[in-house]
């Protein structure tokens, strides 16, 4: 990960434990992670803000489709 990314991520994981309940920075934040399961978790967050998140739906939705070999 470049430094630019890296500063951006610790933006991020700053603004999203200071501003928690902000559907918005979890779905930033799922951007910038590189595991799929911290991606999930994100998403998951941004999902128990606003269940009826199009983008969050979206984004979830594309993981789950399997990936071609």
């Amino acid at each position: 990960m470049r430094g630019e990314e890296r500063s951006s991520s610790a933006l991020f994981m700053l603004a999203v434990h200071e501003s928690w309940a902000d559907e918005r920075d979890w779905l930033w934040l799922a951007e910038l992670v590189r595991s799929p399961q911290e991606r999930r978790y994100c998403l998951e967050q941004a999902l128990s803000l606003n269940p009826h998140s199009e983008a969050a739906l979206r984004a979830v939705a594309r993981m789950r489709k399997p990936t071609k070999p």
